[in-house]
């Protein structure tokens, strides 16, 4: 855990975008699901028809200072009592500067 800690402590920084879109289109609460980024839950029971609206079908999250040391780690997982599986239209990944720079 020591190393896992520091490869944390020094790696780059990035803004994660996340891109969802329902082609099925279903009503507000029969999709909903949580997002974990690099072990942390960043989206808890995340229902993509409760954002969209009647122009915009799509929603972005983004997520910044996210520590990338070897590779993004995401996890989905279905709210319970549902049937209906987790989407991901998109990622974007954007490097942030480092902000200790003379």
């Amino acid at each position: 855990h020591i190393e896992e800690t520091t490869d944390l402590a020094n790696a780059p920084r990035y803004t994660v975008r996340l891109h969802f879109f329902d082609p099925e289109q279903l009503p507000v609460g029969q999709r909903l699901f949580h997002v974990t980024l690099q072990g942390k839950r960043v989206l808890n029971e995340f229902d993509v028809a409760a954002e969209v609206t009647s122009t915009d079908r799509t929603v972005m999250k983004e997520f910044s200072n996210i520590a990338i040391p070897h590779h993004l780690e995401i996890e989905f997982e279905r709210a319970l009592g549902l049937e209906e599986p987790p989407i991901l239209s998109g990622i974007e990944l954007i490097s942030e500067a480092p902000t200790d720079t003379p």
